[in-house]
């Protein structure tokens, strides 16, 4: 099931959509309603989604949704259902199976600027693509089946099923304790997995949770972008991608990332931590463009911060503060009416459930403000417009006749 970019003209609920596992997958809507129908229809051929991303599978396919007749839309009910037809197939390397897949919500995000300023004021224009989606494998060696081959990182388009980008992380391993997490923002792909050596190092204490970033762009040279009018999936420029590491600060069973209303307010990456903590890092960390060396004067009016190894677990970014959160699977993000601020809720074996500010709360009064001030001053200039304008009409009519 996957949320659907439609809402209900009746209820002004959000539909969802339903899919059958089988051979010949057929979708449903929920609500069920004549008028949802109509809405969904109406938009139908630009709904894509894929299914086989299951743990253990090596195919991925992609499908599109049929249209069905006038009088079944208007006669639709919690019996109906739609069928769908097979637009592509990604086949897995040999010896390779899927472990974890990125859900069909995690790229349905828009955002507020379509480039970076850098600098020298140049623009790095960002790839967006709502249809990505990030696959992870298990590879064997040799065809093993038993053996670790390390972890595959794919980023697919799920409308063309058009391979973007891949890599292999050699030493990389997927297990119960030991899981591939991932969420994606914009033009950007953050997942976490083990691995076995960082650097050249082979000591137990260079083992560890790495966190990955992946930041995509239309191209490596600034102020160059796609020029056409329109964006399709079928036509796609390949994208320009910067990836960066950092240990991470704890192992996290769950990732997320806040959402605002209008995509203004800068982002937070949320980590729900084994040690029952929720966690919240600001975007700024996670730019796989921080300079390995001291930043030039163009990468610090840019707001680049050095590069660091590892993430830090700062006690004051601790949404969770002092309560327990235990065994965490999943975090969700929600827009408020205020841009500055957004729901999060993490949950698995318990919920929790507050607001953050990533960017401060700009738009809203501080807690200090005088009211009775601002009423007071108001009113002040009320009156004196009141009573000083008869006076300033007076005194121009005596200087006209003077």
């Amino acid at each position: 099931a996957f949320a659907l970019p439609v809402v209900d003209p009746a209820s002004g609920q959000q539909l969802v959509a339903i899919v059958s596992s089988d051979a010949d997958p057929k979708l449903r809507i929920w609500p069920s309603t004549p008028t949802a129908a109509e809405a969904f229809f109406s938009v139908s051929d630009s709904v894509f989604f894929d299914l086989g991303g299951k743990r253990g599978s090596s195919q991925i396919r992609g499908y599109g949704v049929e249209r069905p007749s006038e009088a079944d839309v208007a006669a639709w009910n919690r019996h109906s259902s739609a069928a769908t037809r097979r637009q592509w197939v990604f086949d897995l390397p040999a010896g390779e199976t899927v472990v974890s897949q990125t859900d069909y919500s995690s790229g349905a995000q828009s955002t507020a600027l379509v480039g970076r300023v850098l600098g020298d004021r140049s623009v790095l224009y960002k790839y967006i693509n709502p249809h990505l989606t990030t696959v992870a494998t298990q590879r064997s060696q040799d065809g093993n089946s038993n053996s670790n081959g390390g972890i595959g990182i794919y980023f697919v388009d799920r409308v063309s099923g058009r391979l973007l980008y891949s890599a292999v992380h050699a030493d990389a391993q997927v297990s119960a304790t030991r899981p591939f997490l991932a969420v994606q923002t914009e033009n950007r792909v953050v997942y976490q997995l083990w691995q076995n050596t960082i650097g050249n190092a082979t000591d137990n204490a260079a083992r560890g949770f790495v966190t990955v970033v992946a930041e995509l762009f239309e191209s490596d040279k600034p102020d160059t972008r796609d020029t056409s009018e329109t964006f399709s999936s079928t036509d796609l420029l390949l994208p320009n991608v910067v990836t960066a590491a950092f240990a991470a600060p704890e192992p996290a069973s769950a990732l997320g990332v806040t959402r605002t209303g209008s995509h203004i307010t800068t982002r937070d990456v949320l980590f729900g931590l084994r040690s029952r903590k929720l966690l919240a890092l600001p975007d700024q960390l996670f730019d796989p463009r921080r300079p390995t060396r001291p930043p030039t004067k163009d990468e610090q009016a840019e707001g680049l911060a050095p590069y660091a190894a590892s993430l830090p677990l700062d006690s004051r970014r601790v949404l969770s503060h002092h309560h327990q959160v235990a065994g965490i699977r999943h975090i969700a993000s929600a827009p408020t009416h205020l841009e500055s601020t957004a729901l999060v809720a993490a949950f698995g074996l318990d919920l929790f459930f507050t607001r953050t500010s990533p960017s401060g709360t700009f738009d809203q009064l501080a807690p200090s403000f005088s009211k009775v001030n601002l009423v007071v001053t108001t009113l002040a200039l009320v009156v004196g417009c009141l009573l000083g304008g008869p006076m300033v009409r007076r005194k121009l009519t005596n200087q006209a006749w003077a």
